[in-house]
């Protein structure tokens, strides 16, 4: 929530340099609260690629069809409710999205994913059979190509693609786990600390010299800051011990729904601009507070929306998924 509170927040209208100091400090706090849902990102795909290469069948119809009814519920819920409620008449783009929300970038994360997911068998396949040292060139060569090179130089994107990345983070999270790597927790500590510090120097550099013309810079998914701050997290990660939490498992469970709500393509700009009015918090030293107090507001406010709304759907998507499931065996 943090994240998308940068990305639609003030980003989008602090970009002239006559713009005070505290308004480009608040712009580039945006920047790192975005930066957190960036390496959110790529830690679940780290994680995805980790736990599903040694499965025989990665692939489960069921989760498949759960995800994508889960967001049809939500698309099509939210365009009934303003249809009803509104005035003003809908945007034909906004309503095919709505009927039609994977793919055009509605749910650019859910429908790369699935489509992740969907290929996982054969992916599985590949990296399972290909001789260590053709996986470390391949490897080598996409994180070169698709991270660090476009770090450096705006537009040099070599036919980047979120899928690519994704297939890229899932390979390295798979030869991670078949050929057990493991690095010092004082190294990984220092690509920590050491790339966001980093990253958070890029951030306000151009406060002190706007020669630089980084005020447009942003942390992409592929970003070298971001994938070591990811990578670093999903080492330190996989060798702790988590012990089973109620509350979390309670949480986590409609952490979905929560993404489905306040991203949802109507309720957005009501949200942020309509309700809580993000943009006029440009020039406030106080930004950084009030964000992080509205992104937990939005969290827990959508989270019971998602916990009182699932009693609805989750019945209906239990019942259509027999449905689908028989007819997907019997093809």
């Amino acid at each position: 929530v943090l994240c998308h509170l940068g990305v639609h927040g003030i980003i989008n209208y602090v970009d002239s340099p006559n713009y005070s100091i505290i308004a480009k400090f608040n712009y580039y706090c945006s920047l790192m609260f975005s930066m957190l849902g960036r390496i959110g990102v790529d830690i679940f795909v780290l994680i995805s690629g980790y736990f599903l290469i040694n499965k025989l069948e990665p692939f489960k119809f069921e989760k498949f069809s759960t995800i994508y009814l889960t967001t049809l519920f939500y698309t099509i819920l939210f365009l009934i409710l303003n249809l009803c409620l509104s005035n003003s008449n809908i945007d034909t783009t906004i309503f095919l999205q709505s009927i039609f929300p994977f793919g055009g970038g509605t749910y650019w994360f859910i429908t790369t994913y699935l489509f992740l997911y969907l290929i996982s068998p054969y992916l599985n396949i590949f990296f399972n059979t290909i001789k260590k040292q053709d996986y470390i060139i391949l490897l080598i060569t996409l994180v070169v190509f698709w991270c660090i090179i476009p770090s450096c130089i705006r537009g040099a994107n070599y036919a980047f693609s979120d899928i690519g990345w994704f297939i890229t983070l899932y390979g390295i999270a798979a030869y991670i786990k078949l050929h057990d790597i493991n690095i010092k927790q004082k190294m990984l500590y220092l690509i920590l600390s050491g790339s966001i510090i980093l990253a958070s120097l890029v951030t306000i550099s151009n406060l002190m010299h706007p020669i630089l013309e980084l005020q447009k810079y942003k942390f992409g998914n592929n970003n070298i800051f971001v994938f070591l701050i990811a990578i670093s997290l999903f080492f330190i990660a996989k060798n702790v011990n988590v012990k089973n939490c109620r509350f979390i498992n309670f949480v986590s469970q409609s952490t979905f729904g929560i993404y489905l709500i306040h991203e949802n393509l109507i309720l957005r700009p009501y949200l942020w601009h309509k309700i809580l009015h993000i943009e006029k918090y440009e020039c406030f030293y106080l930004y950084c507070f009030y964000g992080i107090i509205f992104s937990l507001i939005v969290f827990c406010c959508c989270l019971i929306v998602d916990k009182l709304l699932s009693f609805l759907y989750r019945p209906i998507i239990k019942i259509l998924n027999k449905v689908f499931i028989s007819m997907y065996y019997r093809i």
